[in-house]
C-alpha cells in the first residue's frame, strides 16, 4: 500500500510538472491537473494511513501510555488499536457504501474529466479495509506480548 501511496505522491509531481511545462511551453492548460492532484493527494493519505499505524510512525500522544506500568500500557494500546479497527470498519463501509451507490447510479464528477465517483471512493475504502486489518493485528500481537510478558517493542 505504501509502494501506491508513493506512486500517487509521484504522479502529482508530473501532473504539476506537466502544467508548468504546457503552459509555459504551449500556452494552455491541462484542465484536470487540480482536479486529479486533489484526488491523488487524498488517495495517498488513505494508501498510506496502514503502513503509517503499522510501523508506528504516525502522529499520537503518549504522554499518558508512558507514565503507566507496562502492563497496563499494552493495554490501553491494544484498546486504542481495537477502537482504531471499529472506525476503520466503519469508514470502509461507509465508503464503500458510496461507492457501490455511485456506480449504480452511473454518478460521475461535475469537471471536464467527468470521473466517475466509484472510482474515487474505491481507493479510500481499500486503504480503510486495510488499516482496520493492520489496526486488529496490531492489537492481538498487543495483547499477546502483555500476555507473554514480553515488553511489546511497539508499545
Amino acid at each position: 500500500m505504501l509502494s501506491l501511496a508513493m506512486i500517487c505522491i509521484s504522479a502529482i509531481w508530473l501532473l504539476m510538472i506537466s502544467e508548468v511545462a504546457i503552459r509555459t511551453f504551449v500556452g494552455v492548460s491541462l484542465l484536470v491537473t487540480w482536479e486529479f492532484s486533489s484526488y491523488l493527494l487524498g488517495w495517498s493519505t488513505f494508501l498510506a494511513a496502514p503502513a503509517a499505524a503499522r510501523n508506528m510512525v504516525h502522529v499520537r500522544v503518549s504522554a499518558v501510555t508512558d507514565a503507566l506500568p507496562s502492563t497496563f500500557r499494552q493495554l490501553v494500546v491494544a484498546i486504542a488499536y481495537l477502537i482504531a479497527f471499529v472506525a476503520g470498519v466503519f469508514c470502509s463501509w461507509a465508503i464503500s457504501k458510496q461507492a457501490l451507490e455511485a456506480l449504480e447510479r452511473g454518478v460521475v464528477t461535475q469537471t471536464i474529466a467527468q470521473l466517475p465517483h466509484w472510482i474515487l471512493f474505491s481507493v479510500p475504502a481499500l486503504g480503510m479495509t486495510i488499516f482496520a486489518a493492520v489496526s486488529l493485528l496490531s492489537a492481538l500481537e498487543t495483547l499477546a506480548d502483555g500476555w507473554s510478558g514480553s515488553a511489546g517493542a511497539k508499545v
